[in-house]
């Protein structure tokens, strides 16, 4: 047993500043997605959730390709090819 103990042994007083920040972040994190999970699983939030169920395979954003295709038509073409494949 003293050996395990010999491994989880951490110097407090050896820990650097990046040391600390990354053990911070760490923390924080790991509180965040705690937070999320209640969050995402509480069954009262399930029906609003539910709601946005499809968002990732909705293409139709039109507007949005209007107005970046007005702003930057050279990324939108208006022809397929060069004269000589037509």
């Amino acid at each position: 047993m003293n050996s395990l103990k010999d491994y989880f042994h951490t110097d407090w007083a050896a820990m650097t500043l990046h040391d600390w920040l990354g053990m911070g972040v760490t923390i924080v994190v790991f509180f965040v997605m705690i937070g999320l999970y209640v969050y995402i699983f509480h069954p009262a939030n399930k029906e609003r959730l539910e709601a946005h169920r499809y968002i990732p395979l909705d293409d139709d954003d039109t507007e949005f390709h209007e107005r970046f295709s007005k702003r930057h038509p050279e990324y939108f073409p208006t022809h397929t090819g060069t004269e000589e494949q037509k």
